[in-house]
């Protein structure tokens, strides 16, 4: 599961390099081989990365920033990063997630390259602590689950069930329409269980109540 790592204290450091080895350790990960082992990447790409003997493309970054809770957009360029208008199509509540009939659009900070995100408004603490009230959820439109395989294992990820509900919740990927939804109930008790999937995406940013601050607003990516 990716882990949440505070964006709080990350310098200024210049180049994509330094930024992505700065992030790697404040998630925690002490070594490019643990990290590089933990997203199932080669630890020579990696470590060439943050020793800038080889660009970072935006695909990279994207993985990158998805496990050591960062934007791929801070990687590449740093903290000056373009406000754009983003859509905030639901809220969530006790896990599930209400769409609303009209989303709204707001000028929020722009969390990747494309910035091709729909957003989430956790409404309670039901997924603390990978997301808080008053956070805001990223994830992109939706895939069938088959496009995603067993590469979102272990991940929050926003879920269209043929049931009609969506949900954010962590997932084990059982088939290519079957997922074990994991969750900690009010008991504090963990609980899991089965479900068939229409659609689904994995969350991708965390914009947290308390970060940096940045032009309208304080912003945090997100987590694992």
């Amino acid at each position: 599961m990716r882990r949440a790592a505070p964006f709080v204290g990350l310098s200024n450091n210049p180049g994509p390099g330094l930024r992505l080895r700065q992030a790697r350790i404040e998630a925690g990960f002490d070594s490019v081989r643990a990290f590089a082992h933990a997203i199932e990447l080669n630890a020579t790409t990696v470590a060439q990365h943050e020793n800038g003997l080889r660009a970072m493309l935006p695909e990279a970054a994207t993985e990158y920033a998805r496990r050591l809770n960062v934007t791929p957009a801070w990687l590449l360029f740093g903290p000056s990063q373009p406000i754009g208008v983003c859509r905030i199509v639901g809220t969530v509540s006790d896990s599930t997630v209400t769409l609303l009939s009209e989303p709204e659009h707001v000028s929020l900070e722009a969390p990747g390259v494309d910035g091709n995100y729909d957003i989430l408004d956790i409404k309670d603490a039901s997924i603390e602590p990978y997301a808080c009230k008053g956070d805001l959820v990223y994830y992109r439109r939706p895939q069938p689950l088959a496009s995603f395989g067993k590469s979102i294992d272990d991940e929050y990820c926003v879920v269209f069930l043929t049931t009609g509900a969506v949900v954010v919740r962590r997932v084990l990927v059982q088939s290519n329409k079957v997922v074990t939804l994991l969750w900690t109930s009010r008991d504090g008790v963990q609980r899991m269980a089965n479900a068939a999937v229409l659609r689904i995406s994995p969350v991708e940013w965390v914009r947290k109540r308390r970060s940096v601050p940045h032009a309208d607003a304080e912003a945090q990516p997100a987590a694992a």
